[in-house]
């Protein structure tokens, strides 16, 4: 949000404040704003109407800046398996000879400390059962605040990996962006010669 939404911003919190019974003060409300600034205004909104239609959150009281937070982005097992999803998702669809690349920097981090992308890309599906609870492991761990050394900033595939040991720098390809529907598009365009 920026500052022109925080009065919008401020409106949300004072209905909910109301519907609590809460005082609301200036530092209070700052508080707040400077928690949750770095999310966009619908996001907001959304976990504010969240909020006010669940009837599980009546029984809480007034909703902390952590359950906010967890209210926009989840808490860390529903992360972790989001997560864990894209990643399925891109083995499947893109595979171990092409570099990927993340929006989740943590999700570049935790494969790299699991063998890399294309030791997971190989490894058999009865396998990755198991890998998967070392993965949400690890997410959490380093999603809960435990410093990351190395963020690389795309995951090597087996054409960038040969091609870099072999000296054919000018011939690794661009990773491919994982997202829910970029996998599909970014292959179309590679066989369309785009």
């Amino acid at each position: 949000m920026n500052s022109t939404e925080k009065i919008e911003f401020s409106k949300g919190m004072l209905v909910l404040a109301e519907i609590y019974n809460r005082k609301l003060s200036e530092l209070l409300l700052q508080t707040y704003w400077d928690c949750l600034k770095a999310y966009p205004l619908s996001l907001f909104q959304k976990a504010l109407y969240h909020f006010l239609k669940n009837p599980d959150y009546a029984k809480k009281g007034f909703p902390s800046p952590a359950d906010w937070i967890k209210a926009i982005e989840g808490d860390s097992e529903t992360r972790s398996l989001s997560a864990w999803t894209k990643v399925i998702k891109a083995i499947r669809h893109v595979g171990q000879y092409e570099s990927v690349t993340f929006s989740d920097s943590i999700i570049h981090t935790v494969i790299n400390d699991m063998g890399g992308w294309i030791f997971l890309c190989k490894q058999p599906e009865r396998e990755l059962i198991f890998l998967q609870k070392e993965f949400e492991r690890r997410y959490k761990d380093y999603s809960s605040g435990n410093k990351m050394t190395d963020i690389p900033d795309h995951l090597t595939g087996q054409i960038e990996h040969q091609n870099r040991i072999h000296g054919f720098e000018q011939y690794i390809p661009l990773p491919i962006k994982v997202s829910a529907c970029q996998i599909e598009a970014q292959k179309h365009l590679k066989k369309d010669g785009s």
